[in-house]
């Protein structure tokens, strides 16, 4: 309460700022003056509790240094201790104070907790298990802080040490009047990312290598693929590792595995070829190869050919890789070669390059070859220079197998006058 000199008064019952005015009348003119009150709560009393952890049978000091009456403490059983500034206690639990300050105000404080002791342990961060390279921290965890002896191969009284080793750790801690002593294990991993083979390997396009992890170890992960396995079958060039984990948990990286494969090198056979009908051709491979295989069956440097088609090779170079080589021979009338020998006869056209068609080359001597089945009917009719005949008619259907007759006319009528013909035998394989 504020009580002003003329006996007026306020009441204030929350602590903070407080503004009072005042009016006087004289004269006809009126005056106002204001005070400024900081209005602030008493503070609460100091509660103390000494020590706060106890061991069985013993008590702790419960205190306030706060001057007041009233006293009236409370604890887990309920109030007790009125009028009592200091007093042992021994229940366990929150513990309260409530007093009359001087300027009558009541004032309170509290929880304090009296806890009881609890056994020992030790703390292990981050776990039981030391990678290569790590470090684990240990600390005696106890309500009471006794006295702690720490065994070989540590040393000293702190509650924390480090230790950078696997191995058998403990101490000796006193509290309460009983010492126990403290055991720790600590393993140590031990990831070994190893590859039986490590190469590097070297070798042809197609051809595979196996990776193969070093038994022991929990989980083996290949790169560049996350391949989970203790061994991979690669089959493509490039840089291989493996990472592993023991079955502690630690982690180890292999060394790089460098992977090479030559991809199959091409025989220069030369430019595709056109032979005259009746004529031979000599085909050449080169290069630093060897074991050569034709598609003729040949197993030298050449082969002689004298039908149209497609040829290959095939050839090791001095790493071992296969090589390959191919050449289309193609075959034509020549001029002055008009002899029935020089005309095919047969073709088979199911696709194997092997006389598939029926025609000449740019240079033959005839402008028109007509087709004609055995009732006499023209089936087919075009320039044999520009347009092969495949067994089919002009509107691209499949002839029957038989033999049909063929009539050529020539190109320069001066020097070959007569219409050639004959008969050609189609087959169907």
């Amino acid at each position: 309460m504020l009580t002003s000199a003329n006996g007026d008064s306020a009441w204030c019952t929350e602590p903070g700022g407080l503004v009072i005015g005042a009016y006087h009348t004289e004269n006809g003119v009126t005056c106002y003056a204001t005070n400024y009150y900081q209005v602030s709560a008493p503070p609460m009393p100091y509660l103390g509790l000494l020590p706060t952890t106890i061991c069985p049978g013993d008590s702790a000091l419960l205190f306030t240094s706060t001057q007041g009456t009233d006293i009236q403490w409370t604890g887990p059983l309920g109030a007790f201790g009125q009028d009592t500034a200091a007093l042992y206690v021994h229940e366990f639990g929150d513990y309260y104070l409530t007093m009359t300050e001087p300027n009558g105000c009541v004032v309170s404080n509290g929880p304090v907790t009296l806890a009881p002791f609890s056994s020992p342990y030790l703390l292990v961060e981050p776990d039981h298990v030391l990678c290569p390279g790590e470090s684990v921290s240990v600390e005696v965890e106890t309500s009471d802080p006794g006295s702690i002896v720490w065994n070989a191969p540590l040393s000293g009284s702190d509650t924390l040490q480090m230790i950078d080793e696997p191995g058998i750790y403990s101490c000796s801690v006193t509290s309460c009047g009983d010492t126990q002593t403290l055991t720790l294990y600590i393993v140590g991993g031990d990831p070994m990312a190893e590859i039986v083979d490590p190469g590097p390997f070297i070798g042809c396009e197609g051809q595979t290598f196996e990776l193969v992890g070093v038994p022991g170890q929990a989980v083996y992960i290949w790169s560049p693929h996350d391949t989970l396995s203790t061994s991979i079958t690669v089959d493509e060039a490039g840089l291989y590792q493996l990472v592993v984990a023991d079955p502690f948990g630690c982690f180890d990286t292999s060394a790089v595995v460098i992977v090479e494969l030559t991809a199959a090198d091409t025989i220069a056979l030369g430019l595709d070829t056109t032979i005259c009908i009746g004529a031979s051709l000599v085909l050449t491979a080169s290069g630093p190869y060897s074991n050569w295989i034709w598609s003729t069956g040949d197993t030298s440097a050449s082969t002689v050919v004298a039908e149209p088609g497609t040829y290959t090779v095939h050839g090791y170079d001095p790493m071992g890789c296969l090589v390959i080589g191919t050449a289309v021979v193609d075959a034509l009338i020549c001029p002055n070669s008009t002899s029935d020998a020089t005309i095919p006869n047969v073709i088979t056209p199911n696709g194997d390059n092997e006389n598939d068609s029926w025609g000449f080359g740019p240079d033959a001597p005839y402008v028109q070859a007509s087709i004609f089945n055995r009732w006499g009917n023209e089936v087919y009719r075009a320039d044999p220079r520009i347009s092969r005949w495949f067994g089919k008619d002009e509107q691209g259907h499949e002839l029957p197998d038989g033999v049909y007759f063929y009539t050529l006319t020539p190109s320069d009528p001066d020097q070959s006058p007569v219409v050639k013909s004959g008969y050609i035998q189609l087959i169907r394989p």
